[in-house]
Protein backbone atom coordinates (compact mmCIF):
# COMPACT_ATOMS: atom_id res chain seq x y z
CA UNK A 1 0.00 0.00 0.00
CA UNK A 2 1.42 3.17 -0.91
CA UNK A 3 0.46 6.58 -0.39
CA UNK A 4 0.01 9.20 2.22
CA UNK A 5 -2.63 10.42 4.63
CA UNK A 6 -3.40 13.54 6.27
CA UNK A 7 -4.37 13.25 9.61
CA UNK A 8 -6.16 14.98 12.25
CA UNK A 9 -6.84 13.84 15.88
CA UNK A 10 -9.53 15.44 18.25
CA UNK A 11 -9.09 18.70 15.71
CA UNK A 12 -5.37 18.82 15.87
CA UNK A 13 -3.35 18.35 12.51
CA UNK A 14 -0.54 16.12 12.58
CA UNK A 15 0.63 16.61 9.37
CA UNK A 16 0.61 14.25 6.25
CA UNK A 17 2.69 10.70 6.79
CA UNK A 18 3.72 7.78 4.69
CA UNK A 19 0.86 5.26 4.77
CA UNK A 20 2.18 1.46 5.17
CA UNK A 21 -1.31 -0.20 6.86
CA UNK A 22 -4.55 0.52 7.92
CA UNK A 23 -6.32 -2.67 10.46
CA UNK A 24 -9.97 -2.41 11.84
CA UNK A 25 -10.44 -4.87 14.78
CA UNK A 26 -13.16 -5.27 17.03
CA UNK A 27 -11.96 -2.55 20.20
CA UNK A 28 -9.58 -0.64 18.19
CA UNK A 29 -8.58 0.91 14.59
CA UNK A 30 -4.79 0.90 13.79
CA UNK A 31 -2.83 3.44 11.58
CA UNK A 32 0.37 2.40 11.00
CA UNK A 33 3.22 4.80 9.17
CA UNK A 34 6.33 3.88 7.05
CA UNK A 35 8.37 5.42 9.73
CA UNK A 36 7.34 3.29 12.60
CA UNK A 37 4.90 5.93 14.28
CA UNK A 38 1.16 4.71 14.74
CA UNK A 39 -1.91 5.81 15.68
CA UNK A 40 -4.58 4.17 17.35
CA UNK A 41 -7.88 4.85 17.95
CA UNK A 42 -9.48 2.84 20.89
CA UNK A 43 -13.09 1.76 21.30
CA UNK A 44 -13.82 3.81 18.08
CA UNK A 45 -17.66 4.46 17.76
CA UNK A 46 -19.50 6.59 14.67
CA UNK A 47 -17.63 5.76 11.89
CA UNK A 48 -18.52 7.67 8.85
CA UNK A 49 -17.42 8.89 5.49
CA UNK A 50 -17.58 12.33 4.70
CA UNK A 51 -16.61 14.47 1.18
CA UNK A 52 -12.98 14.53 2.72
CA UNK A 53 -12.50 11.16 4.12
CA UNK A 54 -12.82 8.81 7.44
CA UNK A 55 -14.59 10.47 10.35
CA UNK A 56 -14.77 8.72 13.67
CA UNK A 57 -16.65 10.61 15.91
CA UNK A 58 -15.91 9.80 19.22
CA UNK A 59 -13.14 6.71 20.99
CA UNK A 60 -12.08 6.17 24.49
CA UNK A 61 -8.55 6.53 23.62
CA UNK A 62 -6.46 7.97 20.49
CA UNK A 63 -3.45 7.38 20.98
CA UNK A 64 0.24 8.58 19.03
CA UNK A 65 3.36 6.58 19.13
CA UNK A 66 5.98 8.53 17.66
CA UNK A 67 9.33 8.19 16.72
CA UNK A 68 11.10 9.16 18.68
CA UNK A 69 9.28 8.27 21.24
CA UNK A 70 9.02 11.22 23.43
CA UNK A 71 6.83 12.81 20.57
CA UNK A 72 4.42 10.05 21.44
CA UNK A 73 1.07 11.77 22.65
CA UNK A 74 -2.13 9.88 23.97
CA UNK A 75 -5.59 12.27 23.29
CA UNK A 76 -8.28 11.75 25.65
CA UNK A 77 -11.76 13.13 25.24
CA UNK A 78 -11.65 16.90 26.42
CA UNK A 79 -8.34 17.28 24.62
CA UNK A 80 -7.93 19.54 21.10
CA UNK A 81 -10.42 21.43 19.41
CA UNK A 82 -13.70 21.29 21.05
CA UNK A 83 -16.55 19.62 19.58
CA UNK A 84 -13.57 17.86 17.26
CA UNK A 85 -13.73 14.65 15.74
CA UNK A 86 -11.68 12.01 17.92
CA UNK A 87 -10.14 10.87 14.84
CA UNK A 88 -10.30 11.69 10.82
CA UNK A 89 -7.99 11.79 7.81
CA UNK A 90 -8.01 12.01 4.50
CA UNK A 91 -6.17 10.21 1.78
CA UNK A 92 -7.06 10.24 -1.88
CA UNK A 93 -6.19 13.60 -2.60
CA UNK A 94 -2.64 12.60 -2.22
CA UNK A 95 -3.12 9.14 -4.02
CA UNK A 96 -3.38 6.72 -1.52
CA UNK A 97 -4.81 2.79 -2.83
CA UNK A 98 -6.57 1.13 -0.18
CA UNK A 99 -7.43 -2.44 -0.94
CA UNK A 100 -11.19 -3.17 -2.07
CA UNK A 101 -11.12 -5.37 0.97
CA UNK A 102 -10.71 -2.52 3.12
CA UNK A 103 -13.57 -0.32 1.34
CA UNK A 104 -16.18 -3.20 1.82
CA UNK A 105 -15.13 -3.18 5.52
CA UNK A 106 -15.21 0.23 5.75
CA UNK A 107 -18.63 0.54 3.72
CA UNK A 108 -19.76 -1.82 6.21
CA UNK A 109 -19.00 -0.49 9.58
CA UNK A 110 -20.53 3.12 8.39
CA UNK A 111 -24.04 0.99 7.02
CA UNK A 112 -24.02 -0.41 10.51
CA UNK A 113 -23.76 2.64 12.27
CA UNK A 114 -26.52 4.50 10.04
CA UNK A 115 -28.89 1.75 10.93
CA UNK A 116 -28.00 1.64 14.17
CA UNK A 117 -28.69 5.80 14.21
CA UNK A 118 -32.16 4.75 12.41
CA UNK A 119 -32.99 2.67 15.13
CA UNK A 120 -32.75 5.63 17.99
CA UNK A 121 -34.06 8.52 15.85
CA UNK A 122 -37.65 9.44 14.90
CA UNK A 123 -39.05 12.05 12.39
CA UNK A 124 -37.10 14.01 10.25
CA UNK A 125 -33.79 12.90 11.98
CA UNK A 126 -34.63 9.19 11.12
CA UNK A 127 -35.68 10.28 7.18
CA UNK A 128 -32.50 12.10 6.96
CA UNK A 129 -30.23 8.88 8.14
CA UNK A 130 -32.75 6.83 6.07
CA UNK A 131 -31.57 8.48 2.73
CA UNK A 132 -27.98 8.36 3.87
CA UNK A 133 -28.36 4.56 3.93
CA UNK A 134 -29.86 4.07 1.17
CA UNK A 135 -27.33 6.33 -0.53
CA UNK A 136 -24.34 3.36 -0.01
CA UNK A 137 -26.92 1.14 -1.94
CA UNK A 138 -27.50 -0.48 -4.90
CA UNK A 139 -30.82 1.12 -6.97
CA UNK A 140 -32.71 -2.01 -6.05
CA UNK A 141 -31.20 -2.57 -2.67
CA UNK A 142 -32.26 1.07 -2.06
CA UNK A 143 -35.99 0.42 -3.20
CA UNK A 144 -36.94 -2.68 -1.49
CA UNK A 145 -34.75 -0.95 2.11
CA UNK A 146 -37.63 1.98 1.40
CA UNK A 147 -40.27 -0.27 0.65
CA UNK A 148 -39.61 -2.73 3.66
CA UNK A 149 -39.24 -0.05 5.95
CA UNK A 150 -42.08 2.54 4.83
CA UNK A 151 -44.46 -1.12 6.17
CA UNK A 152 -42.74 -2.10 9.19
CA UNK A 153 -42.49 1.76 11.04
CA UNK A 154 -45.91 2.74 9.89
CA UNK A 155 -44.89 6.12 8.50
CA UNK A 156 -47.08 9.32 8.35
CA UNK A 157 -48.00 10.29 4.87
CA UNK A 158 -45.55 12.90 4.47
CA UNK A 159 -42.70 10.51 5.59
CA UNK A 160 -43.69 8.24 3.21
CA UNK A 161 -44.12 10.98 0.12
CA UNK A 162 -40.36 12.44 1.27
CA UNK A 163 -39.06 9.30 0.93
CA UNK A 164 -40.78 8.50 -2.94
CA UNK A 165 -39.58 11.94 -3.82
CA UNK A 166 -35.91 11.11 -2.58
CA UNK A 167 -35.83 7.50 -4.45
CA UNK A 168 -37.81 8.96 -7.42
CA UNK A 169 -34.95 11.61 -7.40
CA UNK A 170 -32.18 9.62 -7.12
CA UNK A 171 -33.15 7.48 -10.09
CA UNK A 172 -33.90 10.72 -12.40
CA UNK A 173 -31.07 12.99 -11.37
CA UNK A 174 -28.33 10.21 -11.13
CA UNK A 175 -29.45 7.75 -14.24
CA UNK A 176 -29.36 10.55 -16.71
CA UNK A 177 -25.78 11.70 -16.10
CA UNK A 178 -24.75 8.26 -15.66
CA UNK A 179 -26.08 8.11 -19.40
CA UNK A 180 -24.65 11.14 -20.35
CA UNK A 181 -20.99 9.63 -21.57
CA UNK A 182 -20.66 7.70 -24.67
CA UNK A 183 -16.86 7.09 -24.70
CA UNK A 184 -16.63 5.59 -27.91
CA UNK A 185 -15.78 7.82 -30.99
CA UNK A 186 -18.97 8.91 -32.75
CA UNK A 187 -19.84 10.60 -36.18
CA UNK A 188 -22.49 12.58 -34.27
CA UNK A 189 -24.40 12.85 -30.92
CA UNK A 190 -27.17 10.23 -31.05
CA UNK A 191 -31.02 11.17 -31.36
CA UNK A 192 -31.97 12.48 -28.26
CA UNK A 193 -28.55 13.64 -26.43
CA UNK A 194 -26.89 17.10 -27.45
CA UNK A 195 -22.97 18.00 -27.79
CA UNK A 196 -21.26 20.13 -25.32
CA UNK A 197 -17.12 21.07 -25.75
CA UNK A 198 -15.47 19.23 -22.73
CA UNK A 199 -14.48 21.33 -19.68
CA UNK A 200 -10.95 22.41 -20.20
CA UNK A 201 -8.50 19.61 -18.34
CA UNK A 202 -11.17 16.55 -18.48
CA UNK A 203 -8.75 15.26 -21.63
CA UNK A 204 -9.48 14.08 -25.43
CA UNK A 205 -11.06 10.40 -24.22
CA UNK A 206 -14.58 11.78 -25.51
CA UNK A 207 -13.11 13.11 -28.93
CA UNK A 208 -15.39 12.79 -31.76
CA UNK A 209 -13.73 10.94 -34.94
CA UNK A 210 -13.50 13.73 -37.30
CA UNK A 211 -13.85 16.99 -35.52
CA UNK A 212 -11.05 18.18 -33.99
CA UNK A 213 -13.38 19.91 -30.76
CA UNK A 214 -13.78 17.43 -27.80
CA UNK A 215 -17.06 16.89 -26.69
CA UNK A 216 -19.49 15.10 -24.44
CA UNK A 217 -22.95 14.16 -25.15
CA UNK A 218 -26.07 14.96 -22.53
CA UNK A 219 -29.46 14.02 -22.86
CA UNK A 220 -31.36 16.71 -24.20
CA UNK A 221 -33.52 18.86 -21.85
CA UNK A 222 -31.59 18.15 -18.46
CA UNK A 223 -31.36 20.86 -16.21
CA UNK A 224 -28.85 22.36 -13.85
CA UNK A 225 -30.09 20.93 -10.75
CA UNK A 226 -29.62 17.77 -12.15
CA UNK A 227 -26.10 18.08 -13.05
CA UNK A 228 -25.41 19.81 -9.46
CA UNK A 229 -26.76 17.04 -8.07
CA UNK A 230 -25.11 13.93 -9.54
CA UNK A 231 -21.72 16.33 -8.84
CA UNK A 232 -22.39 17.00 -5.30
CA UNK A 233 -23.47 13.47 -4.73
CA UNK A 234 -20.47 11.71 -6.83
CA UNK A 235 -17.42 10.69 -4.82
CA UNK A 236 -14.53 9.54 -6.16
CA UNK A 237 -12.82 8.25 -3.03
CA UNK A 238 -11.70 5.06 -1.73
CA UNK A 239 -14.86 4.35 0.22
CA UNK A 240 -16.78 4.25 -4.00
CA UNK A 241 -16.71 0.78 -5.19
CA UNK A 242 -17.74 2.03 -8.69
CA UNK A 243 -14.87 4.21 -9.19
CA UNK A 244 -14.53 4.11 -13.01
CA UNK A 245 -18.37 4.96 -13.01
CA UNK A 246 -18.36 8.09 -10.82
CA UNK A 247 -15.06 9.23 -12.44
CA UNK A 248 -16.97 9.28 -16.03
CA UNK A 249 -19.85 11.17 -14.11
CA UNK A 250 -17.59 13.96 -12.43
CA UNK A 251 -16.40 14.13 -15.97
CA UNK A 252 -19.47 15.08 -17.42
CA UNK A 253 -20.74 17.16 -15.02
CA UNK A 254 -17.43 19.13 -14.76
CA UNK A 255 -17.97 19.74 -19.03
CA UNK A 256 -21.76 20.23 -18.49
CA UNK A 257 -21.31 23.02 -15.32
CA UNK A 258 -18.53 24.66 -17.72
CA UNK A 259 -21.11 24.84 -21.10
CA UNK A 260 -23.85 25.45 -20.61
CA UNK A 261 -24.64 26.05 -17.15
CA UNK A 262 -21.47 28.20 -16.39
CA UNK A 263 -23.80 31.34 -14.84
CA UNK A 264 -25.49 29.08 -12.88
CA UNK A 265 -22.49 27.26 -11.48
CA UNK A 266 -21.37 31.14 -10.62
CA UNK A 267 -24.22 31.75 -9.00
CA UNK A 268 -24.48 28.59 -6.81
CA UNK A 269 -21.02 29.38 -5.59
CA UNK A 270 -21.92 32.98 -4.82
CA UNK A 271 -25.15 32.50 -3.13
CA UNK A 272 -23.95 28.85 -1.24
CA UNK A 273 -20.25 28.35 -0.99
CA UNK A 274 -20.83 27.36 2.63
CA UNK A 275 -22.33 24.80 1.86
CA UNK A 276 -20.04 23.16 -0.80
CA UNK A 277 -17.46 20.43 0.27
CA UNK A 278 -14.15 21.88 0.41
CA UNK A 279 -12.94 19.07 -1.97
CA UNK A 280 -14.93 19.62 -4.80
CA UNK A 281 -14.56 23.81 -4.38
CA UNK A 282 -11.05 22.36 -5.21
CA UNK A 283 -12.08 20.42 -8.42
CA UNK A 284 -13.92 23.37 -9.78
CA UNK A 285 -11.02 25.47 -9.26
CA UNK A 286 -8.52 22.95 -10.53
CA UNK A 287 -10.66 21.22 -13.32
CA UNK A 288 -12.38 24.72 -15.04
CA UNK A 289 -11.61 28.04 -13.27
CA UNK A 290 -7.78 28.24 -13.14
CA UNK A 291 -7.54 27.00 -17.06
CA UNK A 292 -10.27 30.07 -17.99
CA UNK A 293 -7.81 32.57 -16.28
CA UNK A 294 -4.38 31.22 -17.54
CA UNK A 295 -2.38 34.45 -18.81
CA UNK A 296 -0.11 32.33 -21.23
CA UNK A 297 -3.55 30.46 -22.42
CA UNK A 298 -5.21 33.97 -22.84
CA UNK A 299 -2.35 35.41 -24.83
CA UNK A 300 -2.59 32.63 -27.17
CA UNK A 301 -6.32 33.16 -27.78
CA UNK A 302 -5.77 36.81 -28.10
CA UNK A 303 -3.64 35.93 -30.63
CA UNK A 304 -5.12 33.43 -33.40
CA UNK A 305 -8.64 35.36 -32.45
CA UNK A 306 -7.06 38.86 -33.68
CA UNK A 307 -5.47 36.66 -36.54
CA UNK A 308 -9.11 35.11 -37.61
CA UNK A 309 -8.75 31.64 -36.29
CA UNK A 310 -11.69 30.41 -34.70
CA UNK A 311 -11.52 29.71 -31.48
CA UNK A 312 -13.83 26.95 -29.88
CA UNK A 313 -15.73 28.03 -27.05
CA UNK A 314 -14.82 31.38 -27.68
CA UNK A 315 -17.92 32.81 -28.30
CA UNK A 316 -19.17 31.24 -25.33
CA UNK A 317 -16.11 32.51 -23.07
CA UNK A 318 -17.00 36.24 -24.16
CA UNK A 319 -20.70 36.17 -24.18
CA UNK A 320 -20.82 35.06 -20.42
CA UNK A 321 -17.79 37.15 -18.88
CA UNK A 322 -16.04 33.92 -18.02
CA UNK A 323 -12.62 35.26 -17.32
CA UNK A 324 -13.95 37.65 -15.04
CA UNK A 325 -16.00 35.39 -13.68
CA UNK A 326 -13.45 32.67 -12.93
CA UNK A 327 -11.07 35.21 -11.31
CA UNK A 328 -14.34 36.38 -9.00
CA UNK A 329 -14.78 32.39 -8.12
CA UNK A 330 -11.32 31.76 -7.47
CA UNK A 331 -10.95 34.68 -4.67
CA UNK A 332 -14.09 32.98 -3.11
CA UNK A 333 -13.12 29.72 -3.07
CA UNK A 334 -9.81 30.75 -1.94
CA UNK A 335 -10.53 32.82 0.75
CA UNK A 336 -13.18 30.11 1.86
CA UNK A 337 -10.31 27.74 2.94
Amino acid sequence: MEGYLALYIRGVGLGTWPLAGITVEADAVRLSFAGGEECVAENPEGVTETDGGIEIEEADNVVWRGVPEELSREFRPGDGKPESKALSFAAWELGLKIPRELENEWRERIKANLLAKIAETDGNERIKTVKRYCDLLQEDEAARYIAAFAEEKRLEPEEIEELTAYREGRVKRGERIKRAFISDTVDAAPAGFVSYPVAALIGRRYETRFESNVRVYAPAGIDFNEVWYAFSVGRVGFLDLGLIRYRKMMDCCLSLLYQPFFDDLYLQIKNAIGGIPKRKRKTIEKKILRFYVDPKRLAIVKLLTERGVPVAGYDFFEEHGVYEKSKELIDLIRAAR
